[in-house]
């Protein structure tokens, strides 16, 4: 593929959406939340993707310690509402304890103070979630998001979940997840 995507989330304000699509860009992936949450900006980003005349992607965090099918659900109601093309699951969260992950991540805990999420669970979250979005959206085209190393690290499995499905490959810099 040679096609050139980029994703927006919150973090992402002001985007020029129109520059973005002349310079070659053809698809804004945009967040629409995750763990049950609805990212703020995300009518803006998809109101703005589609104007300047590029596909609409939208991505969900998939919350390994939430109900699955609550958070397919979810995603699925918000990427019909801003009129998404296709869908990405967002699978990197390893911690059990969102608060206790903070702490970590503010230097108020070491890494090993963090509980995990066992690779089962993390497993079941993401094929529950994909399998109840493709039944409630089965026109969408539906994408995996990992990264290697989280896969390695977290849930090997996940690479046979994830063999049947597009997957869009996360590279982090070193310092990142």
């Amino acid at each position: 593929m040679n096609e050139l995507i980029v994703d927006i989330s919150i973090y992402n304000d002001p985007v020029g959406y129109a520059s973005l699509h002349s310079n070659g860009i053809v698809a804004n992936i945009v967040k629409g939340g995750g763990s049950l949450s609805r990212d703020r900006l995300l009518t803006r980003h998809a109101a703005g993707t589609r104007a300047a005349g590029m596909y609409l992607g939208m991505y969900y965090w998939t919350d390994p310690i939430q109900d699955a099918e609550s958070q397919a659900t979810h995603a699925a109601k918000l990427a019909a509402d801003v009129g998404a093309h296709f869908i990405c699951s967002d699978v990197e969260q390893w911690w059990a304890d969102w608060s206790r992950w903070y702490q970590w991540r503010m230097g108020k805990l070491t890494k090993a103070d963090v509980p995990v999420v066992l690779p089962r669970q993390i497993f079941k979250t993401a094929a529950v979630f994909r399998d109840k979005v493709k039944k409630l959206l089965p026109g969408l085209k539906f994408l995996n998001y990992s990264s290697i190393g989280f896969i390695n690290t977290w849930c090997l499995d996940l690479f046979d979940l994830f063999a049947d499905d597009p997957f869009w490959l996360a590279q982090y810099p070193v310092t990142g997840p």
